[in-house]
């Protein structure tokens, strides 16, 4: 029921434009100082030639019907997927494929969203998958916890137990970022694929927002603005499987 002519107006007067963004528009407010860059990907690209595409470590966003994935290693990331469930091959075989194509050290798994389905299929690749929780409570000193590297005596008894990785999520964007800032993560795409733009297209619908938690206490933590952040999150997963994966070469 309001013009345009209307909302430019209620804009001008604003005291300033978080809270014509937040109180007006009913929208979370964005400026450049809490937003990802793009530039973060773009100076990361690097050519493919001579890129050794085995012994890789994967990253999995899960959605109802659809898979998001980022593989790659220490040299960087050359997949970037979307897989589709579909009758004639589902997606989880089809991500099968990919962890056989990619000989797949290490994978890191959203469990939050289809458990049982991520299970099923850590079971096809026993010691590769891990199951990824974002439950590590703020306190623990840890920014990731993989249950099968926990000391020995508080290591769970079961198998189901041990390929669960808990991690603060928050700290670990932020260390994606800062890895992004560094040049430690690269990909192997020109600029201008289609899919360099969509994991920047969900990047970008990320931002960083102060909350203040039962204690009285403020902490920032980093949001979607859509929801449609699953190469983001695949990315983060990524992050997560290639550090295990260079702990594990490393001993």
């Amino acid at each position: 029921w309001r013009t345009c002519a209307d909302l430019i107006k209620e804009l001008e007067s604003a005291e300033d434009e978080q809270y014509f963004y937040n109180f007006i528009l009913g929208m979370p407010y964005i400026s450049p100082e809490t937003q990802i860059p793009a530039s973060l990907i773009y100076k990361n690209l690097i050519s493919k030639q001579g890129q050794d595409e085995r012994n890789s470590a994967m990253g999995v966003d899960v959605q109802l019907r659809e898979l998001y994935v980022i593989i790659g290693n220490e040299k960087g990331v050359f997949g970037i997927a979307r897989i589709e469930d579909k009758p004639e091959k589902s997606m989880w075989d089809r991500l099968a494929e990919l962890v056989e194509v990619y000989e797949v050290r290490f994978g890191v798994i959203d469990a939050e969203f289809n458990t049982n389905d991520v299970m099923k299929f850590a079971r096809r690749f026993p010691d590769k998958i891990y199951m990824h929780y974002h439950r590590l409570e703020p306190t623990e000193a840890k920014m990731v916890k993989f249950m099968d590297e926990v000391p020995f005596t508080a290591k769970p008894k079961d198998w189901e137990e041990e390929i669960k990785v808990f991690s603060n999520i928050n700290r670990v964007q932020d260390d994606v970022i800062a890895d992004l800032r560094q040049g430690k993560i690269k990909f192997n795409f020109e600029k201008g694929d289609s899919r360099i733009d969509e994991l920047i297209s969900h990047m970008q619908t990320m931002y960083a927002r102060t909350v203040t938690d039962k204690f009285g206490q403020e902490h920032r933590e980093w949001t979607s603005t859509t929801g449609k952040n699953h190469f983001w999150d695949a990315l983060c997963e990524f992050k997560i499987a290639l550090d295990k994966k260079l702990r594990h070469e490393t001993k």
